[in-house]
């Protein structure tokens, strides 16, 4: 939760500094699988993204799945359906944003973190867990991590493209179908499909300069086909 709410306040930061004639609306109070809507400035919305965070590396990557660890990102399946089908049902494009911080230093956090807050947090309901995040977000160790997020990049990918890879690449880059026993062998692991960061995705930069130059029809016409 600590790593999510740093991608979530550098996601704000950049919204604001580079959006221009469009905003986002925060989401996350519903705890749904939408953090931010983009609308512009009549309010209409434009798509929805969802923020994820990519700390640990899949150092088998490249014997699993071929990509190499750094360039690897998993992403449930049953989000990228989930995704889509939100996307089918009210006619809003869907968007996954990833914050990749290679080596997350959740050593760190973890070493910082007494054993009393984290009881408490295990006990608790959403609402005390936030509280408690937020208090570890004014410790003096946070800065450090707080700093490292701000210098990383957003990945952009639509829930159409990645439905697209998964269908094209499924035994390819879903390897517990290759796997005979996989849920013995990595117990309560999600069934994921691996996408490439690099040439998969591309970046908000980038997702920023589509809507500039060919506008909100150009962009969810994009995203719609699973350009993006």
């Amino acid at each position: 939760m600590v790593l999510g709410k740093f991608a979530e306040d550098h996601f704000q930061d950049l919204a604001l500094r580079n959006l221009q004639g469009f905003a986002i609306e925060d989401e996350r109070v519903a705890r749904s699988d939408t953090d931010y809507r983009l609308v512009d400035r009549n309010a209409h919305p434009i798509c929805r993204f969802n923020i994820k965070f990519h700390g640990t590396l899949f150092r088998a990557s490249s014997e699993y799945v071929g990509l190499d660890p750094s360039d690897c990102f998993a992403l449930a399946t049953y989000k990228i359906h989930g995704a889509l089908k939100r996307q089918e049902d009210e006619r809003l494009p869907y968007v996954f944003l990833i914050l990749s911080v290679p080596e997350a230093p959740r050593s760190l956090i973890e070493a910082s973190i007494a054993d009393d807050p984290a009881w408490l947090a295990a006990i608790s309901d959403r609402a005390t867990e936030e509280a408690i995040r937020d208090r570890l977000l004014s410790e003096p160790w946070a800065e450090e991590i707080r700093a490292q997020v701000r210098q990383s990049e957003f990945r952009a990918i639509s829930a159409r493209k990645a439905d697209k890879l998964l269908r094209q690449k499924l035994f390819e880059r879903v390897h517990a179908l290759r796997l005979r026993g996989f849920n013995r062998l990595f117990r309560g692991a999600e069934i994921d499909m691996h996408l490439s960061l690099s040439s998969e995705m591309i970046s908000f930069d980038d997702f920023l300069r589509i809507l500039g130059e060919h506008g909100v029809p150009g962009l969810s016409v994009r995203l719609e086909r699973g350009e993006l």
